[in-house]
This record gives structure tokens, C-alpha cells and sequence, in this order.
């Protein structure tokens, strides 16, 4: 919940993470995911995806429930004032409690981890050399969907990745998960494209079997999926995709696939036999 006189956060140009910028302080993330390592200090590695983690030096460290919120907050937001912090995190409380009960995740925080927290007057960051798995997630979309560009090592962030955060129904928890989830499926469907044209079925087939799985109902991604059945050899998967698409729609939505989809699959499936079509086609047809 974005209180008054308070900006939306912004994900950084370049990778460089989700940031929450005030005119009194300068636009600081989380840093550059691939610079993050500091040699000189032990490494800091902070899981949003799937389930909040912390680990320092490799080692896991478990820190109670508001000390969680407080560093996936600064991670998703950056930089950020304490008033604003204690707000957002605790705002059935009023001002004095909330800012005590800050007070007190930060100290819990410094005591186990205490170079995890890093203070300069009214404000709370993470130092530059946190990594955090979700500013790696949105850096390689960025990648894919501004540049086209995502090689093996960074198309695994994409795939099969976990929810932010799930279970957590904080307002700017929603926020950043939807924001999250519009993001990663788009930049699925460019890599499912990218690698349809560079003549790799296989990744493709993956990364439109996931962008499915995050929309079912979304038709660019079952284009996707039914063009890498068909590229990969698997023609009767293809015409299976379509069935199971039609009748989702017609059961979820009252509608049928559009016309245009239609055609294309009729094409891709020019060559497969009507028994091998079963009712894909022809369902629809006859529908």
C-alpha cells in the first residue's frame, strides 16, 4: 500500500533491481547482480522466490518473521526512510509503534547478520553486495524482453522459477508479485520466440510450457506451445494443446479460440492425419 507522498517502485534501468527512489535520496537497489560479490566481506545471499531464505557465507540464518519482511521489503524497495518502512510494514500501528517495532527488527537483524543492514541517518539499505535471486530473475527478463539476449546460464532464472514470496499478502508483497508475474511471462514468450527461430525446439518447448502454466487461458502462449510441439516432431502434442486450449476456454469463458489461431494450427498440422488429429480440429469445426 503506497502511502502519501511516496513514489511507486521502479525496476532500475540495466538490472541493477527493483528500487524505491525519493527525491532525498538517490535511486539504491540492491546493486548490479553480476558485481555483487565483495572478496573482502562474507557473501550474502537473499531468497524471495519460492520461500524467504537468508544465508551468509553459504550458512542458512533464521530470523524471525518481522526481521523477513523487513529485508524483503529493502530488496524489492531499495533505499528507503524509516518513517516510511515502519508505514508500510506495520500500518495498523501508529507512528511510535511502528517505528519501535522497526527499531527492534533492525537490532535482531544486526545481531545475527551485521553486516546485512546498512543505515545513514532516516534511511535503511542493503549493502551493494546482498544478492538477491529476484533481482537476478528481473534482470535476465530485462535481457530477454529489451535485448533478446539470454544465453543457457540465464534462461534457468526463467524457468521453473517460484512465486514471490508465497503466503505473504502484504499490499506491496501483491504489487511486486503481479508486477512480477506480467514480467516473467512476456519475457518467456520472447525466448520461446527467439529460440523457435534460432532452430531450438527444446528450450522453447520449456519456456512456453511455463509461460502456460503461469496463464493458461493466454493465447500467445499456447501459439508458443503448439509452434515448439510441432518443431520439436510432436504433432499429435500440438493438436492435444489446442483440444485441452478450446475447451478451457469454452468452459472458463464461453468463447473459442480465435479465428486467427485457428488457421495457424490448421497450418501447422497440414500434415497429420484426421485420426491423429482426433476431435482437435474437428471439435472445433463441428462446435
Amino acid at each position: 500500500m503506497r502511502h502519501a507522498g511516496e513514489p511507486e517502485s521502479q525496476i532500475r534501468p540495466g538490472g541493477e533491481g527493483v528500487a524505491f527512489d525519493t527525491p532525498s535520496s538517490p535511486a539504491a537497489g540492491v546493486g548490479n547482480i553480476w558485481t555483487n560479490a565483495n572478496v573482502h566481506s562474507r557473501p550474502i545471499r537473499l531468497q524471495l522466490l519460492g520461500a524467504f531464505a537468508m544465508r551468509v557465507d553459504g550458512d542458512r540464518v533464521h530470523l524471525g518473521r518481522r526481521e523477513e519482511r523487513l529485508l524483503a521489503f529493502l530488496a524489492m524497495r531499495g533505499t528507503s526512510h524509516r518513517p516510511y518502512v515502519a508505514g508500510t510494514l506495520w500500518p495498523n500501528s501508529n507512528e511510535e509503534r511502528a517505528l519501535n517495532s522497526l527499531r527492534t527488527a533492525v537490532l535482531r537483524v544486526r545481531r545475527v547478520a551485521p553486516e546485512m543492514l546498512e543505515a545513514d541517518g532516516s534511511t535503511l539499505t542493503l549493502p551493494t553486495r546482498v544478492v538477491v535471486d529476484l533481482v537476478e530473475l528481473i534482470h535476465c527478463t530485462e535481457l530477454v524482453i529489451q535485448h533478446n539476449r539470454c544465453d543457457l546460464e540465464r534462461a534457468e532464472y526463467l524457468l521453473g522459477t517460484g512465486e514471490l514470496l508465497p503466503g505473504w499478502y502484504d499490499d506491496w508483497v501483491i504489487f511486486e508479485r503481479e508486477r512480477l508475474h506480467h514480467r516473467r511471462i512476456r519475457a518467456l514468450e520472447v525466448l520461446a520466440t527467439h529460440q523457435l527461430d534460432e532452430g531450438h525446439p527444446d528450450l522453447a518447448l520449456a519456456a512456453a510450457r511455463d509461460a502456460v502454466s503461469l496463464e493458461p487461458l493466454r493465447e500467445s502462449a499456447r501459439r508458443l506451445l503448439i509452434r515448439a510441439h510441432v518443431a520439436s516432431g510432436n504433432r499429435v502434442l500440438a493438436a492435444q494443446v489446442f483440444t485441452e486450449y478450446r475447451s478451457d476456454l469454452v468452459r472458463d469463458l464461453g468463447i473459442e479460440p480465435s479465428p486467427e489461431l485457428l488457421k495457424e494450427f490448421r497450418q501447422e498440422l497440414s500434415g497429420v492425419t484426421s485420426d491423429e488429429r482426433g476431435e482437435a480440429v474437428d471439435g472445433r469445426v463441428s462446435g
